[in-house]
């Protein structure tokens, strides 16, 4: 399937997030936090994970999975701080690769 990126949105920065099995809870590096990406696109490879946006630690049975082999994409994206995750109760280790993106004028 083919992925469309938003018109008018700049590339601002990209992390890779590696959790492996004894991982507490992940959250953005303070380059991606500081750019106030406005869209994500990442990827989840390895296992599945568990998401939270709402500024709560994520376990390893509870918030919103994410599964193995599987893009996402977050238009609207706000809140960057807020976005943890952590590994899935069946998961031996994962990573995620995000690219974060900004309009120009920087809203």
């Amino acid at each position: 399937m083919q992925r469309t990126i938003p018109t008018s949105l700049i590339p601002s920065s990209f992390e890779q997030i590696s959790l492996t099995a004894g991982t507490d809870v992940f959250t953005l590096n303070s380059t991606m936090i500081a750019a106030n990406p406005r869209y994500l696109y990442f990827s989840i490879s390895g296992g599945d994970v568990r998401m939270r946006h709402d500024g709560t630690n994520p376990t390893d049975t509870t918030g919103v999975i994410m599964y193995d082999d599987t893009d996402y994409s977050w238009e609207a994206f706000s809140n960057p701080s807020d976005l943890k995750f952590a590994l899935n109760d069946t998961t031996t280790a994962a990573t995620i690769d995000m690219q974060a993106y900004v309009y120009p004028d920087g809203d």
